[in-house]
């Protein structure tokens, strides 16, 4: 009989141990978010981390943990999460991709800017920002048509945007320079 209690005993201990450990990872997600929206990135990562292990992970961990390693300037790692999380089912792989722009861009890498931005766009014909910062990168890689004819896209989607009159005179500037160049094919 005391075999049975202590049988029971270590059962319930071993089923309280499993139970804390879940709990402290269910907890680490909403730690996490608790540094992340206090402007604490250092603080929210081990957090997001530790959440990660999780079998039932809320799907914005990795976004948050993406965000929080771009604010500190580990960019590799921030691309690196985004693109995990794109792998996994029930992500928002749009804001992903966004986001693995985003980081691609600050890195210098443009050219996979533009491809990430381009398959974020493509998951949402109205995502307006992606569409921008994919205008921006053709500017970078001097794909000045591109450029333009997205910075015309994005005004057709957002008539009212705020940056309406500096995307204008960026469409008017690269006209400019696309007939300059044509004139010195020309010549």
């Amino acid at each position: 009989m005391k075999k049975l209690n202590i049988h029971k005993q270590l059962t319930l201990m071993l089923f309280l141990s499993v139970l804390s450990i879940s709990l402290v990872y269910a907890d680490a997600f909403s730690e996490g978010e608790k540094f992340f929206k206090e402007n604490k990135p250092e603080q929210a990562i081990p957090f997001f981390e530790q959440a990660l292990l999780m079998e039932n992970v809320s799907h914005n961990v990795y976004n948050f943990l993406g965000l929080s390693y771009y604010q500190i300037g580990k960019y590799q790692q921030s691309l690196d999460v985004f693109l995990n999380g794109t792998t996994k089912d029930g992500t928002n792989k749009r804001i992903l991709y966004y986001n693995a722009g985003n980081t691609a861009f600050a890195m210098g890498n443009y050219s996979i800017a533009d491809q990430y931005f381009s398959i974020a766009f493509a998951a949402d014909s109205n995502f307006s920002s992606a569409l921008l910062n994919r205008a921006n990168t053709k500017m970078k890689l001097d794909q000045l048509q591109n450029a333009s004819d997205d910075y015309t896209q994005y005004l057709i989607i957002e008539p009212n945007s705020p940056q309406r009159t500096e995307i204008e005179r960026m469409i008017a500037l690269i006209a400019g320079e696309l007939k300059v160049r044509e004139e010195q094919k020309l010549a």
